[in-house]
C-alpha cells in the first residue's frame, strides 16, 4: 500500500469550495475546444484522408494493412475518419472527423483535475486551469489527429496506476491496459508513457514485494499485452516505416528522431535545440527531486518521460 497521498486528500476530491470553480473552467475549456474544432481541414488531415480513401479503394488487405505503417497515420484516429466517412460520405462536414478529439481534449482536461485533487482542492484547481488554458492541448483537441487521444490515454493511464499501486484489484488492470491500448493506437509515441511507467511500476513493486517474481507476476498482467503489441509491430516497421513526403522506408532511428523532433519542438541533429532541453530540464528535475523526497516513485516515469528520454533522442 504506497502511503504518497494521505486519506483525507483522496477524501476531498470533488468537494469543497473548489468544486464549482473547476466545473466552471472544464466547461470554459470545453467552449475553447469547440470553437478551436471549426474551420478548414489543414495539410495533415487531408493527408489522413486521402490515404484512407486511398486505402479503401483496393480490395487487397495488405494495401489497406500498409496504410498504418506511414508516419502521417494515427491508427485510431484513421479508423474513426474511415468511420465517419463511411457514414456520411465524402461530403461530411470537417468538424465531424474532429469529434472525437474533442471529446478527448475535454476528458484530458476532467482526468487531470481528478489527479491534481487528489493532492489538494487547490491543487486540482491549479492543475485544471492549466490544462484548460493550454494552447497546445487546446489545438490538438481542435484537429482531426491522435495527439489529443494520446494525452487523454497518459493522463488516464498515470491516474490508473497511481490508484492500482495504492490498492491492485482486477479492474484496475483492465482499464489500465484498455486505456493503454487505446495510447498505443491513437500514436507511436505513447510508447514513451509505456516505458515511463513500466519501469515506475517496477520500482514501486519491487520495493514494496522485494521478490522478483512476486514482481514479474504483478507487471505481465499490467503490460503484457501492451509489450506483445509493440514488438509485433516493431518487427514490421523496422523495416517498412514510411515517413511523411518520402516515398521509401528507412531507419528506425531516423524516423523516430524526426518525429520526436516534430512532436517535442526540437531538432535532434542541430545543437540549438540542446537550449530547450536545458530549459525543460532546469524545471523539471526539482519537481522531480520533491517527488522523491515525497516517497512518490512516480519521479521515475516523469525523469524518463521529460527529461532522460529527449536527451537521449538528441545525443542520438
Amino acid at each position: 500500500m504506497s502511503d504518497t497521498f494521505p486519506r483525507s486528500a483522496i477524501q476531498k476530491t470533488g468537494k469543497g469550495s473548489t468544486a464549482p470553480l473547476i466545473f466552471l473552467i472544464v466547461v470554459i475549456a470545453g467552449a475553447l475546444r469547440l470553437w478551436s474544432a471549426g474551420g478548414d481541414l489543414w495539410i495533415d488531415e487531408v493527408w489522413s484522408l486521402d490515404h484512407m480513401r486511398t486505402a479503401l479503394q483496393f480490395n487487397n488487405p495488405r494495401d489497406v494493412a500498409a496504410l498504418f505503417f506511414h508516419s502521417n497515420t494515427h491508427a485510431l484516429n484513421t479508423l474513426y475518419m474511415a468511420f465517419i466517412h463511411n457514414l456520411f460520405g465524402i461530403d461530411a462536414p470537417d468538424y465531424y472527423y474532429r469529434i472525437l478529439s474533442v471529446i478527448a481534449g475535454i476528458a484530458s482536461v476532467i482526468v487531470a483535475a481528478r489527479i491534481g485533487a487528489r493532492w489538494s482542492p487547490a491543487g486540482g484547481l491549479i492543475t485544471t486551469l492549466v490544462m484548460a488554458l493550454s494552447y497546445p492541448l487546446i489545438h490538438y483537441a481542435g484537429e482531426a489527429r491522435g495527439y489529443s487521444i494520446m494525452i487523454f490515454s497518459a493522463l488516464s493511464s498515470y491516474h490508473i496506476l497511481q490508484r492500482y499501486l495504492e490498492d491492485p484489484t482486477a479492474g484496475k488492470v483492465i482499464a489500465f491496459v484498455s486505456v493503454c491500448m487505446v495510447g498505443l493506437l491513437s500514436h507511436l509515441l505513447f510508447i514513451l508513457m509505456q516505458a515511463g511507467l513500466g519501469f515506475w511500476a517496477l520500482f514501486e513493486i519491487y520495493s514494496n514485494r522485494r521478490s522478483i517474481i512476486s514482481t514479474l507476476a504483478r507487471l505481465i498482467p499490467l503490460f503484457g499485452i501492451q509489450f506483445i503489441a509493440v514488438v509485433a509491430f516493431s518487427a514490421v516497421a523496422m523495416e517498412s516505416m514510411v515517413r511523411g513526403g518520402d516515398c521509401c522506408p528507412e531507419q528506425a532511428l531516423d524516423s523516430i528522431r524526426i518525429m520526436v523532433g516534430l512532436s517535442l519542438g526540437f531538432n535532434a541533429i542541430q545543437y540549438t535545440s540542446l537550449a530547450l532541453l536545458i530549459t525543460v530540464t532546469v524545471f523539471s528535475i526539482p519537481a522531480i527531486f520533491w517527488l522523491s523526497f515525497k516517497r512518490d516513485k512516480s519521479w521515475i516515469m516523469f525523469g524518463i518521460v521529460i527529461v532522460t528520454f529527449p536527451l537521449a533522442i538528441w545525443i542520438l
